[in-house]
């Protein structure tokens, strides 16, 4: 499995999602048992493409991100460093990824800077 490539596209993906307002495809991209948790955030754990999808509905992030690096922790995991475009300065956050043998997000928790 192809982490880097995997990572890559969700970052264009979600960022495709911020301008469009509308984040159908992005969430599609996620496994039905997928799980999105923010840390530190008082909103979440998100499980399952529902509550993903009812997450991004309600509070829908408005700025598109910049991809930093991408670190493969095993075959079908990465740590993936983020900046967001408005503020390129401030620390890079990180995104936990895991993908699903069919390249679905499993497990997405985002680290915010």
């Amino acid at each position: 499995m192809d982490v880097s490539r995997l990572a890559t596209e969700h970052v264009r993906r979600f960022n495709r999602s911020v301008e469009a307002k509308d984040f159908t495809d992005f969430v599609d991209s996620f496994a039905d048992q997928a799980s999105l948790a923010f840390d530190p955030s008082n909103v979440g754990p998100f499980k399952g493409r529902d509550a993903i999808s009812l997450a991004y509905r309600v509070g829908a992030p408005d700025d598109t991100i910049e991809l930093v690096g991408i670190e493969e922790t095993g075959p079908s995991d990465a740590v993936v460093r983020f900046a967001w475009t408005s503020d390129p300065q401030r620390r890079p956050g990180e995104m936990i990824m895991r993908w699903t043998g069919d390249e679905k997000v499993d497990r997405l928790e985002v680290r915010l800077p």
